[in-house]
């Protein structure tokens, strides 16, 4: 289990921002990295009603082992790119992009084709002008906090790093829908670098 198309779309924003990016190398089923440690769901049992039998029970040893060699170094990582970042930059951008399927055993979710992600204040202006180009240039339904919330549970590394006044942060679920191939995934992925682009250059000028 892995968000579809993820890592194609976080390798185009890299490309055309020259960015840093890091990408687990990791499913989440072996260990959730986007939730706190002492999130229930850390080391998820099943997923969406399918069982994971190499999760059910597992030990205090077991977990252990997951968090420090899955769990830590990404988050290391992460903090140490942004301590670099700030030695350079005053202003930054942390950009965060998952999929989410469309169809999971009886489930469907037609809705939203983006959702746009965020939870403070300091970011809102930035995503509702994301959230203007997107249904401006696209006939893509476009909402906030859907399919899950960055207010609520989700968005935890969104959260953890982009606290900062200096850090514009936006995480951006992307129906898998309209991931079915490498063209349609460059498709997506160009439509998010240029609104990105045009979104930063209007907050910048």
């Amino acid at each position: 289990y892995y968000d579809i198309g993820a890592e194609e779309l976080v390798n185009i924003l890299s490309k055309k921002f020259l960015a840093k990016c890091i990408i687990p190398k990791y499913s989440r089923m072996v260990i959730n990295l986007n939730k706190p440690l002492n999130h229930s769901n850390l080391i998820n049992p099943n997923c969406f009603g399918i069982r994971i039998p190499g999760n059910e029970n597992i030990d205090t040893q077991e977990r252990k082992k997951r968090i420090k060699k899955y769990y830590l170094p990404y988050h290391l990582k992460v903090k140490e790119e942004i301590g670099k970042m700030k030695k350079y930059h005053k202003k930054m951008y942390y950009v965060c992009v998952h999929t989410f399927f469309h169809k999971v055993n009886k489930l469907i979710r037609d809705k939203p084709d983006i959702g746009i992600l965020y939870k403070y204040k300091k970011d809102a202006n930035f995503c509702k002008k994301i959230k203007e180009l997107l249904t401006t240039k696209t006939d893509f339904k476009i909402e906030y906090n859907k399919p899950y919330s960055a207010k609520k549970d989700a968005g935890y590394s969104l959260n953890k790093y982009g606290k900062s006044k200096n850090i514009t942060c936006i995480e951006f679920e992307i129906n898998d829908q309209h991931l079915k191939t490498q063209g349609s995934i460059k498709s997506i992925g160009h439509l998010i670098s240029n609104v990105l682009k045009e979104t930063m250059d209007y907050q910048n000028n």
